[in-house]
């Protein structure tokens, strides 16, 4: 899958997972999710390995699952300097890079 322009990179204020709003070569849109696990009375907090949703994580269309190795190389060849957002990018980033780990 080639990302033609990513739409929008979000944090879940209400769980604390990232989101990647993406349009594909294809003409469709999709949604790059790293999901936090539950992390109760822990000072690192945990992610689930990332999923690829159709259109977004609410249509619960799951297009593939990916591995941390897999998830780094798709995330690479991103680039996204929207100002507002750009934090998010790179806290997710940071996290798939960490596989999943974040202090």
């Amino acid at each position: 899958m080639r990302v033609k322009k990513i739409d929008n990179c979000i944090h879940y204020q209400n769980c604390g997972s990232y989101g990647l709003l993406f349009s594909a070569y294809d003409g469709k849109s999709y949604e790059l999710l790293v999901e936090t696990k539950s992390s109760q009375g822990s000072s690192v907090t945990k992610y689930n390995p990332p999923v690829i949703f159709f259109d977004d994580c609410n249509s619960s269309i799951v297009v593939k699952k990916l591995g941390w190795e897999e998830a780094k190389d798709f995330i690479a060849r991103l680039k996204y300097d929207k100002s507002s957002h750009d934090n998010y990018f790179h806290e997710m980033v940071n996290v798939i890079n960490g596989e999943g780990c974040v202090a």
